[in-house]
């Protein structure tokens, strides 16, 4: 997806880039993943292979006071059902709500009411940021290959469409999770009518 689709598309599904931020940063804090704040003055002044070695591993985003950015380093997390929370919840809170909303959206939608594309709008945004990014998919993935947790057979098939949809990304993939979201949806409420 070249960069300014993709910011017209981030800023056109902002309510999933916010509700998924804020239910990872929720299991980031609750389960102490390990976070640093890097000065966004020092950042400026490494070169790209410095600024790669930096942030090899870590998801670096951009905090509220925008004082520099806030890395969370996906690899620190010590126990495999930490890693697996902190990386997969996220994605099943954020497919929950999508569902529901796209539950809420398919009547409206029937029914011809004017402000159907609301839900179904908020449902689409949601729907199209729920998979894990690349760093905490990668991190999941080395812990689920070291470690005997019977979490980890949840784990490998989730990291795997994960590592997927991150490699398809230029597809619009994320998008097309979000309309499978409402086909199901579509489909459980057609079968809860008849």
């Amino acid at each position: 997806m070249s960069s300014i689709l993709g910011v017209l598309f981030n800023l056109l599904t902002f309510p999933g880039l916010v509700l998924n931020g804020f239910v990872q940063n929720y299991y980031v804090q609750r389960y102490s993943v390990p976070v640093e704040r890097l000065d966004a003055d020092a950042l400026e002044n490494l070169d790209d292979d410095e600024l790669e070695e930096r942030l090899d591993g870590v998801d670096a985003s951009l905090d509220a006071d925008e004082s520099g950015e806030v890395v969370v380093d996906f690899y620190g997390i010590d126990d495999y059902r930490s890693a697996f929370v902190v990386t997969l919840v996220p994605f099943f809170v954020c497919s929950m709500v999508a569902f529901a909303t796209f539950v809420l959206a398919v009547p409206l939608l029937e029914g011809e009411v004017r402000l159907w594309w609301l839900p179904f709008w908020l449902g689409l945004a949601v729907g199209a940021h729920t998979f894990p990014n690349a760093v905490a998919t990668d991190a999941l993935w080395q812990q689920s290959r070291s470690t005997g947790s019977p979490l980890r057979f949840v784990g490998y098939p989730v990291v795997a469409v994960s590592k997927v949809v991150n490699a398809l990304r230029f597809l619009w993939i994320d998008l097309v999770y979000a309309l499978v979201l409402f086909i199901a949806a579509k489909a459980l409420i057609g079968a809860l009518v008849f």
